[in-house]
C-alpha cells in the first residue's frame, strides 16, 4: 500500500521510484494499492483505477477499458442544429453549427451513427487520465447537487 510515492522528489528519484513500480507490478502474484494525484503515473502504473471524491466512488474499471471509453468529439451539426441523444454524454458545448462532445461511453459505432443524422466528426480524441478525473469529479458532484 503506497500513498503518494512520488510526492516531493526531484525527477530523477521520481523515475528511480516508478521503475521499481513497474517492476513490482509486472508479478501478476502482487498486487499494490497505490493512492496518488499524479494521474500521469497512475495511467502507467496501473492497470486498474478507482477515484474517490470526498469519501465516495466515483469510478472503479479497468484502466485501459476507461481510458478508451472517454472521448472528446469535435463535430460540424447539421443545417437544423440537431444532435440526438448521445449515451453518456459528460458535457456538451455548443457554438452555432459546431459542438464539441465529451462522452463516458464512446463505442467505434458511434461515428457512424452521428454520420447517418448528417453529422460530422471532425476529430475523436482520447483524453488524459487527470481530464477523466475532473470530469469525472464534476459530474458526480453536479449530480449530488454539490
Amino acid at each position: 500500500l503506497l500513498d503518494e510515492p512520488t510526492s516531493g522528489l526531484d525527477p530523477v528519484a521520481r523515475q528511480e521510484i516508478l521503475g521499481e513500480l513497474l517492476a513490482v507490478v509486472e508479478d501478476p502474484e502482487r498486487t499494490v494499492l497505490l493512492s496518488s494525484h499524479h494521474t500521469q503515473d497512475i495511467e502507467r502504473i496501473c492497470d486498474r483505477i478507482a477515484f474517490l471524491d470526498r469519501g465516495r466512488l466515483v469510478a472503479d474499471d479497468d484502466t485501459d477499458s476507461y481510458l478508451q471509453r472517454w472521448r472528446r468529439l469535435s463535430l460540424d451539426l447539421p443545417v437544423d442544429g440537431v444532435l440526438p441523444d448521445v449515451a453518456g454524454t459528460v458535457e456538451l458545448r455548443r457554438d452555432g453549427r459546431s459542438a464539441v462532445l465529451l462522452t463516458a461511453d464512446y463505442q467505434p459505432s458511434l461515428e457512424a451513427a452521428l454520420s447517418a443524422a448528417g453529422i460530422t466528426v471532425h476529430q475523436s480524441q482520447r483524453l488524459t487520465l487527470e481530464e477523466i478525473f475532473v470530469a469525472s469529479v464534476m459530474q458526480h458532484r453536479q449530480e449530488r447537487g454539490e
